[in-house]
């Protein structure tokens, strides 16, 4: 829904526009589709794990473990609360939920950790440390499941591994928590207390918490490796010198003017939209000839029924709004004519409008046309070029 609502959207109304799509489309069907779908799956799983559990406790344990992250990330987990509570007031003990959860969460951590101690790169390693903790400490998962584990796929297959060998030796020795309280971590050991020998719950369990956070540790230091390392394992020889001849850090992007006439800082624009930045840094142009030309090779990635602007979009990804004239949207495309449409495929140079110019000033509006580079956020640097006027095809700014 995200890439349909970013396809339909025209870059400048696209801030706006695309989350409002994505909200009406998205929120009934959360709400009419997908709740009451997840509804009937979660009481099925858990109907599913609860005869299991009665069937074979001790591998239900091993198996819960080893799955409980992909359950926990479609909230599934939720639908087992109900079986916890019902076996702690009627049995006095639960294994199902809090135990499984004890083994995985510890795992998500240690596997976390393992790629803290292991990575080279400074944010990844800081990462990884911090999600670790959190994870072992709190049991809190989320950070090291998504921001390390399955980011980078291999430490959740340690976790996984980890939690499912924790988990058979939770369940062959019968750990099971007596209490509910906290995100099961290492700090809630005490939950496992309990039962007819009270501290052989925490011995065992402690021994299972040693397991999960050792293998999926040390199983995550031995199978990951940094992106980079990755990329320069699997790079094979290419017989291309200028292929393989390396690239520069920071690419810079020379625009051309876009047709001929007196260059406006942006900030001078009679237009507070366009003057503030609002839609995109760039420089303006009042025209002397009525056409428009492609600043750069591009595709036509928006036009406008009134055909007084045009949008761009360069293979680098460089996002750019040409606005022929200030609220020349009135005129209903009167003076105007396109000369591409919306998916065409432009050099630079190839014509992009012709409009009247004397049409335009007769009927009262000023045509001052901004050039902005609408993701502009996503530069460091857009600087326009010093000069008073300027020819079609001359060089107009750069961007970094």
């Amino acid at each position: 829904m995200e890439d349909f609502a970013d396809r339909v959207s025209p870059n400048v109304l696209k801030s706006f526009l695309k989350p409002l799509i994505f909200l009406i489309i998205c929120v009934p069907v959360a709400l009419i589709i997908l709740g009451p779908l997840g509804n009937i799956i979660g009481n099925a799983l858990s109907g599913v794990f609860n005869t299991a559990y009665n069937a074979c406790g001790w591998l239900t344990i091993g198996v819960m473990s080893a799955i409980m992250p992909f359950i926990v990330m479609t909230g599934m987990h939720y639908a087992l609360v109900p079986f916890m509570t019902i076996n702690l007031t009627t049995l006095g003990f639960d294994a199902l939920v809090i135990t499984t959860m004890f083994c995985s969460n510890l795992a998500q951590g240690g596997a976390s950790l393992g790629v803290g101690l292991k990575s080279k790169n400074t944010e990844t390693k800081s990462e990884g440390i911090a999600c670790g903790i959190s994870a072992v400490v709190a049991g809190v998962t989320e950070p090291a499941m998504y921001g390390i584990n399955l980011r980078y796929g291999r430490p959740m297959t340690a976790a996984v591994i980890a939690a499912g060998i924790s988990g058979l030796w939770c369940g062959i020795t019968g750990v099971v928590a007596y209490v509910a309280g906290g995100s099961p971590s290492i700090m809630t050991l005490i939950q496992f207390i309990g039962g007819d020998n009270p501290m052989s719950g925490v011995i065992f369990g402690a021994i299972g918490a040693v397991l999960s956070i050792g293998i999926s540790f040390t199983l995550s230091f031995i199978m990951y490796k940094d992106p980079v390392e990755e990329e320069e394992e699997d790079e094979a020889p290419d017989e291309d010198a200028s292929e393989s001849a390396p690239k520069p850090l920071v690419q810079t992007i020379t625009l051309s003017a876009p047709m001929t006439g007196e260059v406006v800082k942006l900030a001078d624009v009679p237009d507070q939209v366009f003057a503030s930045g609002a839609l995109g840094e760039g420089v303006a142009i009042v025209p002397t000839v009525g056409k428009v030309v492609a600043p750069c090779d591009a595709v036509v990635s928006a036009t406008m029924d009134t055909k007084h602007a045009v949008g761009l979009t360069t293979p680098e990804g460089l996002e750019l709004l040409i606005h022929v004239g200030l609220n020349t949207v009135e005129l209903n495309g009167k003076f105007y004519d396109y000369k591409v449409k919306e998916g065409d495929n432009v050099k630079e140079g190839d014509t992009l409008i012709e409009f009247d110019i004397d049409g335009i000033k007769a009927a009262g509006y000023q045509l001052h046309t901004p050039v902005l580079v609408t993701n502009s956020d996503e530069y460091v640097s857009i600087k326009p070029v010093d000069a008073a006027n300027i020819q079609v095809g001359q060089d107009l700014m750069t961007v970094v």
